[in-house]
Parts: structure tokens; C-alpha cells; sequence
């Protein structure tokens, strides 16, 4: 019987006596402790902070991650268990729980005189200041616009009755977590945002919000504790002893691995006046997305070939690798104009200026401008020409005129690289045009220029042509860096370059040559280039001679065209379109023309618009437009007004968007960038017909 007594006693205290062989944290708790622990090790349950980063927050996967995920690690070790986790989708779902005992302790969370009614603190650990966030283009003065202000503020914590309290005015919208509540004052559906500099910083590093700022500090922080349900003093006890068993080198290490303020910060005011120059940014997300999207089209294409062959494996590698220096160089492509323009734009802010120096300044922007738009119409036009959507529109085109042009723009960057460019131009042709498509060739001309330029670090650049019996023979020949006889044919491909090692080769879309020669090919010539390594490179293309050679010595209808701009009869408008900068825009030129203008931000109001008044006689319809678009608008006006001129306009430049623009009843199509000459003509044309 004493033999068998023994027996259950140590087999009682075994399990004990393990755990204080693997942890010495055994040493410090108590026998009510240890015994608490014992009976309940496979069933302590931990509620990590729904998104709470970096301080308690769980990932896209669901795994347990931030600072306190490491206290909780150390923890589980050494008690040599693994506590339950508690999920909820909520901050406020977590406290509901603390409350109705779903769970039983939280690794940070605020010390209120409400959540002390049910819940055990620990001694604050860790300390953050409260922070109002605000977008970086609003003018904040002091705390006291604070009153004014809708904060956005994740539902249940501590800091809404801190703001209630001190700011009664303030208009409070309950957000279910931090990113939400970001991600309102970021789209501009809240004033500002309550939260703690630390996890805000982590916010907008990690998903790229470059919009916000702190606006200013508050009289308030987060002393943030552990804190247990009342009723479990014991495991209360044993997390303080845990946490203060920690060594304060190994707190530092785990701090400096998830804390970061340095992110998010008061921005400067030239900052803040780069991030109001919104055209620029729409043309880099503009640019971003046709990229990306002629990315995902050059992946299909690959693929296809490797299944049809084994051999194109190694033409799928060398194009991963070319796809890949096509968006590092889109970046570059997109990043200089825009430094132009920024740039140019903060010197025009400048005060003591002259009207030279003013000029001097929009004529960059304006070029710069022009550049961006290039790389974009690159893009668009390789995915034009595999669409079988490009068209030729011949004219009379002055060639002088257009290498002049060239000329005089790309001096500028010659010049700054120390490189001579010269004219050779046949004698006595100031006033020779060629019937050709004018924007072909002159992207032509454009790629070959910009290709010579970029390959040719010293000597000297040559535009020029030559007149021959059946075309016109033109060149562009530089003393650069020269292409192997084994690239000749190659460098018209897209993405290939004359030599891929070289530091130059990544510079520009890499479609330049390639559109080069689908141009020159619909315009019934041929294009080569003569080359040898380390002397230079001469490319060279024909236009066929045509029966047409014009010398005009009347400068008649170049007046005659510019005087078509003006009209002395003034109309009533209406301008359907969601953007402002595009409202802005249209409405400042027609207003300026003396013409009565009406604005609708949407279809539906356009609609509306257009049953109320009937004196309406133009409408510029915008395509893309919120709740119902210009198609479908066009199309229920139609059915009670068949007279109304509209002119759709749209930044889509496919066929397919101009037949359907006329399928729905519009007279007209304009593709944006709108020309300010095209819209006027085709406005007096309209007035023309009806008066």
C-alpha cells in the first residue's frame, strides 16, 4: 500500500519535475503556479492583434507575426508549451472575446479604466505616441483644426475616447484596422488618422502610400501592456515573471527588428508641391499599366513557342532577360521627362524671373512632355502594328521643315554630351514636300536620331538626305560605338541591342528600331545600316519618289488654316467628363472662345442634363465615365435627341473604340491628349454646317 502511494505521488510530480529540468523559469514560480500550469498547459489561449503591424498582426497566410510574436516564441520555450491561438477578424471581435472568455491574455493592448473591469495589466513595456495622419497636400496650422476634421480610428481602441473627450467636434469614422483607417485619409474619405507613428511608418512603407504625412503629435500615448482575464491571476503571474526573465539586449534586438518611424514624417514644401503636379503622376500610372500589360502578353507568347518547340527554350531565356531590361528602362524612359518637368515647373515658382528665363522654362516642360508622351506612344503603337491597326494618312509633308525641327530639339542634348550634330540637306529644297504620313516619318527619323545618340560619347551626329532617281535616300550617321556585322539584322527586333554588354545598351524602350522599320515598311521603303565596330554606324532608309513634288511659295493656306480656329458664333456646350484636369482644361479653352459651357460629371447626369435643356448644340462625350458611360449615354440621348452634335473623346486609341464611338450615334472621335487645333475645327466645322 505505501509502495503504491509512492507511486501516484511521483507520478503526479513527474511532469513538473521535466519542465524544471527544460526551464529554469520553473525556479521562479510558485508551487500554485507550477501546479496551474500543469493542469493547464494544453489549453491557455493567445489572441494576436488582427493587423496591428509591426507590433501584433497576423499575415496574408494567417501565421502569428510582429514584435510580440517573438515574445510569445520565447514564452512557448521556455514553459516548453504552445499556447492555443485565438483568432479574430477584429480589434473589437478580440476585446468581445477577452470579455466572454473565448480567450485568455493579449500581447498588447492599452490600460483603460473600462477593460480593468475584466482584465489584468501588466507594467507598460513599450511606449507610442498618438499621431494625427493627414494627406501631404493639406495645409494643417495647429491642433485646434482638429475640431474640424473626420479621423478615421480603428474600431475599440483607447484612442476614440481620448479624441471624444479632448476634441468633441471631430467626427469620428470606426475603421475595422489600421490599413483601413490609413487607406481613408489616402483616398481622401477622412481628414486625418489617429494611430501610433510606429505602426503608421510600417503602413505606408510596406504597401507604398506616398501621400501622408504627420501632421502633428498628441498629448497622448499607448503605454502598451500584456493584460490576462481576471479570473487566471496564476497565468497573469507567470507572463510577468516571463517577460521580466527576458534579457534587455534581446528586448533591444526584437525591437530594432520590427520598428521603423522613420517613414512617415513632416514633408517639406517643395514635397509637397512635387505631389500636386497630378499630370505626372497620371502619366506614370498610365505608363506602369501598358507596360505591365504588354508584359503579360510577351509571357503568353513565350510560353506558346516553348511548347511548340524545345529549341525556342533558349530564345524564351534570352527574352525573360530582355523583357526585363525593357521595364528597368521604362522606368529610366518615364523618370528623365519627368525630372524636366518637375523640375522646370518648381523654377517657374520662382520669384525675379524674366519672361526670357519663363520661356525658356515651359518650352523644356512642354518638351519634356512631349518625351514622355513618346515613350507612351511607343508602347502603343508596337501594340497597334500587332493589331494590324495602324493606318497610313498621307499629306503634304515640308522635309526640311521636320529635320529642322529634329534638329533643333536634339541640339540641346548633343551639345550637353559634348557631341557635334550636323545638317547635310540637298541645296536649293527649302520648300520641297513629299506626299507621306507626316507622324510616321517623323518617328522615323526620331528613333534613328535618339539610337545615334545614345550609342556616340564622342565625335560627331549627321542627319541629312539625298534625292536619287526612283527615292528619297535619308541617313543618320554617327562616329559611336558601332554594331558587329552579326547584329546588323538583329538590332531591328525588338528589345535587341548592337551589343547587350554595353553600359549604354538598357537606355531607352528598346521598340525604337523595331517601330523604325515597321514604319519605313508601310511606307513602301527599306531600311539597313552600314557599320563597323569602334568607327560608327550609318542607318539608312527610302521613301519612294513620288509623282508629287511641290515647291509652295504661298504661304496662303497656312493663314487660311490658322484663321479656321476662330468663329464668330458662340454655342452652348456641354463638357461630360469625370476627370478635372481634363474639365479644367477643355473648359478654360472653350470659355476663352466665348462659348457657353455646361459640366456633367457622369453619364447619368449628362442624361439629365441634356432633357432639361434643349438648347444644347455640342456635347464633348468622355467614353470612360463612373455609373453609366459616354457609349451608353450617347445612346439614350439619341433616343429623344437625334440633332446634338457629340464628339466623343478618349484616352483608348484603338479602331475598335472609334467604330463603336460612331456605332452608338457620335459624330466624332478625339483621342487624349486632346489637340487643342483638332477640338477648335472640328467645333467650327459643326458651326460651319449649321449656320
Amino acid at each position: 500500500m505505501i509502495r503504491f502511494k509512492l507511486f501516484f505521488i511521483l507520478l503526479i510530480f513527474f511532469p513538473i519535475v521535466i519542465y524544471a529540468q527544460k526551464s529554469t523559469i520553473y525556479n521562479d514560480l510558485s508551487k500554485n503556479e507550477i501546479e496551474w500550469l500543469t493542469n493547464n498547459k494544453n489549453s491557455i489561449k493567445y489572441a494576436p492583434n488582427p493587423f496591428w503591424p509591426p507590433m501584433d498582426y497576423l499575415d496574408e497566410d494567417g501565421n502569428h507575426k510582429g514584435l510580440i510574436s517573438d515574445y510569445i516564441e520565447l514564452f512557448e520555450e521556455e514553459l516548453n508549451i504552445e499556447f492555443q491561438k485565438t483568432k479574430f477578424k477584429t480589434w473589437n471581435d478580440l476585446l468581445v472575446g477577452l470579455k466572454n472568455n473565448e480567450t485568455d491574455f493579449v500581447g498588447a493592448i492599452q490600460k483603460t479604466k473600462e477593460r480593468e473591469k475584466y482584465l489584468l495589466f501588466s507594467e507598460p513595456y513599450l511606449k507610442s505616441p498618438l499621431v494625427v495622419i493627414i494627406k501631404n497636400n493639406r495645409n494643417f496650422k495647429d491642433k485646434s483644426e482638429i475640431n474640424k476634421m473626420k479621423l478615421a480610428i480603428v474600431k475599440g481602441y483607447a484612442s476614440i475616447d481620448f479624441i471624444r473627450k479632448k476634441y468633441p467636434k471631430a467626427e469620428i469614422i470606426e475603421c475595422e484596422d489600421e490599413l483601413a483607417a490609413i487607406l481613408k485619409t489616402s483616398l481622401g474619405q477622412a481628414d486625418g488618422t489617429v494611430t501610433d507613428l510606429m505602426s503608421a511608418s510600417y503602413i505606408v512603407e510596406k504597401y507604398g502610400i506616398n501621400n501622408l504625412e504627420w501632421a502633428t503629435e498628441l498629448n497622448y500615448s499607448w503605454n502598451i501592456s500584456f493584460a490576462c482575464r481576471k479570473d487566471s491571476p496564476e497565468l497573469f503571474s507567470i507572463i510577468n515573471k516571463l517577460f521580466k526573465k527576458i534579457d534587455p539586449k534581446d528586448r533591444k534586438e526584437m525591437y530594432e527588428k520590427w520598428i521603423n518611424s522613420s517613414t512617415l514624417h513632416k514633408k517639406s514644401y517643395f514635397e509637397k508641391n512635387l505631389n500636386k503636379i497630378l499630370i505626372i503622376t497620371a502619366i506614370a500610372l498610365f505608363c506602369l499599366a501598358i507596360t505591365l500589360s504588354f508584359n503579360l502578353i510577351l509571357k503568353r507568347r513565350i510560353k506558346k513557342r516553348t511548347d511548340e518547340l524545345y529549341e525556342a527554350k533558349v530564345k524564351a531565356e534570352e527574352s525573360e532577360l530582355l523583357k526585363s531590361a525593357f521595364l528597368a528602362n521604362m522606368s529610366h524612359e518615364i523618370r528623365t521627362p519627368m525630372n524636366g518637368i518637375i523640375g522646370f515647373t518648381t523654377l517657374l515658382k520662382e520669384a525675379d524671373l524674366t519672361n526670357e528665363e519663363k520661356s525658356l522654362y515651359i518650352d523644356i516642360i512642354s518638351k519634356s512632355g512631349e518625351r514622355l508622351l513618346n515613350t507612351i506612344n511607343d508602347i502603343i503603337d508596337i501594340s497597334k502594328i500587332d493589331a494590324q491597326q495602324m493606318h497610313i494618312t498621307n499629306e503634304q509633308v515640308n522635309i526640311n521643315e521636320v529635320i529642322y525641327d529634329l534638329y533643333n530639339f536634339f541640339k540641346i542634348e548633343c551639345d550637353e554630351n559634348k557631341v557635334s550634330l550636323k545638317l547635310e540637306i540637298e541645296p536649293n529644297t527649302q520648300d520641297l514636300k513629299i506626299l507621306t504620313d507626316r507622324n510616321k516619318f517623323n518617328s522615323i527619323l526620331t528613333n534613328l536620331i535618339k539610337n545615334a545618340i545614345k550609342f556616340t560619347e564622342i565625335g560627331e551626329i549627321t542627319i541629312g538626305y539625298k534625292i536619287n532617281q526612283e527615292n528619297y535616300l535619308f541617313f543618320i550617321k554617327d562616329t559611336g560605338i558601332g554594331i558587329p556585322k552579326d547584329r546588323h539584322e538583329a538590332i531591328f527586333n525588338r528589345f535587341i541591342q548592337a551589343d547587350i554588354e554595353d553600359k549604354n545598351a538598357f537606355q531607352g524602350s528598346g521598340l525604337g528600331l523595331s517601330i523604325a522599320k515597321a514604319y519605313v515598311e508601310m511606307l513602301e521603303g527599306e531600311i539597313w545600316v552600314e557599320s563597323e565596330v569602334n568607327k560608327g554606324s550609318c542607318f539608312y532608309f527610302t521613301i519612294p519618289l513620288n509623282k508629287t513634288i511641290i515647291k509652295n511659295d504661298d504661304a496662303s493656306q497656312e493663314k487660311n488654316e490658322t484663321e479656321t480656329l476662330k468663329s464668330n458664333k458662340k454655342i452652348k456646350i456641354l463638357i461630360a467628363e469625370d476627370d478635372i484636369i481634363s474639365l479644367t482644361y477643355l473648359s478654360t479653352l472653350l470659355s476663352k472662345l466665348g462659348h457657353e459651357i455646361v459640366h456633367a460629371e457622369n453619364g447619368k447626369q449628362a442624361i439629365e442634363i441634356c432633357k432639361e435643356q434643349k438648347d444644347i448644340d455640342l456635347i464633348l462625350m468622355d467614353i470612360k465615365m463612373p455609373e453609366i458611360d459616354g457609349l451608353e449615354a450617347t445612346m439614350e440621348i439619341r433616343k429623344f435627341n437625334k440633332s446634338v452634335y457629340i464628339i466623343a473623346q478618349s484616352a483608348y486609341i484603338f479602331e475598335d473604340d472609334f467604330i463603336n464611338s460612331k456605332k452608338v450615334g457620335c459624330n466624332e472621335y478625339l483621342s487624349k491628349p486632346i489637340n487643342k487645333n483638332e477640338l477648335i475645327k472640328l467645333i467650327n466645322n459643326f458651326i460651319e454646317s449649321k449656320y
